[in-house]
């Protein structure tokens, strides 16, 4: 799967969930996990100096202490520390330093559980992060989780053939069924509209699956974001694609992929505009 995943982490329960996507897609594969915990820059005041530097240390290693205890047997990982004046940005950050492949994150404490609901530093990190970006929903990390099936939002844009090949190679890699979600408020051009349609178009764009890969289509009328929200109910992870006018491989919310980042029920993938699909899924 994705080879190296960077997991924000604060020792919260919503980072917990984070922890626990990142290294269910890590251990499916073999891929390894980088824990990052950001925390608040040293004050320029030189008289707090030696009273931040204690309390730094104390509050870092219980973070981390936390993070290493929850990392499940069989995962490759390591934890570190950085500061930064915001969390998100020193995420962003590491996450190109470390020519990371996907940075998972956790929902706002202030939502629903089993809802995917980005705060204020997701929105950051989903605003020009350098690779793709997944979160958990709350509560995820108390699931007995598995991927077994992976979704995509799909309207035959660039963005959503570069989601569709990320889903498809991410499906055939944990053996998960990938379902193929279309909606518009008109027929699919060119092919007469409906299921077979986009079943030519899937074909156009990933080729003739392998046996082993089962692909569903679903082909629905309406609010795209709505629409996607409900086929999602029953699904592990739903990828979609990044807005369309954002610079090359940074991962960028559009107006529908913002609506699935505040209430899908399930896990949720951004991948960046122009990105390929990474080589850990091609293997």
């Amino acid at each position: 799967m994705y080879s190296k995943i960077i997991v924000g982490y604060n020792g919260s329960s919503e980072a917990n969930d984070a922890l626990a996507l990142g290294a269910l897609m890590a251990k499916s594969s073999d891929g390894s996990l980088l824990v990052a915990y950001v925390h608040a820059e040293q004050p320029k005041f030189e008289g707090h100096k030696r009273d931040f530097q204690a309390a730094r240390r104390t509050e870092t290693t219980g973070v981390l202490d936390s993070a290493r205890n929850r990392i499940p047997a069989g995962v490759k990982a390591e934890v570190t520390a950085l500061g930064s004046p915001y969390p998100a940005q020193g995420l962003q950050k590491l996450a190109k330093s470390e020519r990371a492949d996907l940075l998972a994150i956790g929902s706002t404490h202030h939502g629903p559980v089993g809802r995917v609901i980005v705060g204020s530093a997701g929105e950051v990190l989903l605003s020009g992060t350098s690779c793709a970006v997944t979160v958990a929903p709350r509560g995820f990390q108390s699931k007995q989780a598995a991927l077994d099936t992976i979704g995509v939002a799909f309207d035959a844009s660039p963005e959503s053939k570069v989601a569709l090949r990320s889903a498809s190679s991410l499906a055939s890699k944990l053996g998960a069924k990938l379902r193929v979600i279309s909606v518009s408020r008109r027929s699919l051009k060119g092919r007469g509209g409906g299921e077979g349609a986009l079943e030519a178009q899937v074909v156009e764009v990933i080729g003739e699956p392998p046996n082993d890969l089962q692909v569903d289509t679903v082909v629905l009328r309406g609010d795209p974001a709505s629409k996607i929200i409900e086929a999602a109910d029953d699904l592990d992870l739903l990828v979609t694609g990044s807005r369309g006018r954002g610079p090359l491989r940074q991962a960028l919310l559009g107006s529908v992929s913002a609506k699935l980042m505040r209430s899908a029920p399930c896990c949720v993938l951004v991948v960046p505009r122009g990105a390929s699909v990474p080589a850990a899924l091609q293997q």
